[in-house]
């Protein structure tokens, strides 16, 4: 859908992704019973990629 060039991504928010949200995240729905588990920690690890392994498609860019 997000290659549509007109309202592709708009269906796709209107017709796929509020609906299952609405399902998702309903007081009853199937996350009811869960907990945030998530405790606050040290930053993420993170390695450089090796240059050249992405491309830049700013206009000027490697």
């Amino acid at each position: 859908m997000r290659l549509e060039g007109t309202t592709g991504m708009s269906v796709w928010w209107l017709q796929h992704a509020d609906p299952q949200m609405r399902v998702l995240m309903d007081p009853d729905g199937p996350f009811a019973l869960s907990e945030d588990e998530n405790k606050r920690g040290g930053p993420l690890p993170y390695a450089e990629p090796p240059r050249g392994l992405f491309s830049d498609g700013r206009v000027g860019g490697p």
